[in-house]
């Protein structure tokens, strides 16, 4: 599994990048984008399987980018990390089918957990889909 981290703060994505334990939960590369546009090229070009993204970016928001994964990769899973507790954010992050919505400054331990859950939840899809591709051969 891939993962990227989508955050305007430098440090953030550098401080996350080294914390975690990424080989442990399941991650083989972490890739590192610092605003919307340079997220889209990475998306474009490589396979990510999850996104941990901030809300408030210059130029396009996280939930503007998250819309746009939603259209381009469906099955790809995103994550809030936000420093913003407010509902609206909230409430639209729901409405786009986001996995969690976690406010920082977060433990790296939810964190991991947090992704830990999303690579289980991502693995246990794939097994699922092989097993309707062959069910739907046998029959």
């Amino acid at each position: 599994m891939n993962i990227i981290l989508v955050d305007d703060e430098v440090k953030t994505v550098d401080i996350v990048s080294k914390a975690l334990n990424w080989n442990k939960i399941g991650i083989q590369r972490v890739y590192t984008a610092y605003n919307a546009g340079e997220a889209r090229e990475i998306l474009l070009t490589n396979e990510i399987d999850i996104t941990l993204c901030d809300i408030e970016m210059p130029k396009e928001s996280g939930l503007e980018l998250i819309h746009w994964i939603q259209d381009m990769f469906p099955r790809m899973v995103n994550i809030i990390l936000t420093g913003f507790p407010d509902f609206n954010y909230a409430r639209s992050a729901i409405s786009l089918g986001v996995y969690e919505y976690l406010l920082k400054p977060v433990s790296f331990s939810e964190l991991e957990q947090t992704i830990a859950a999303v690579v289980q939840k991502l693995e246990q899809d794939k097994i699922n889909q092989t097993q309707q591709r062959s069910e739907a051969q046998v029959d």
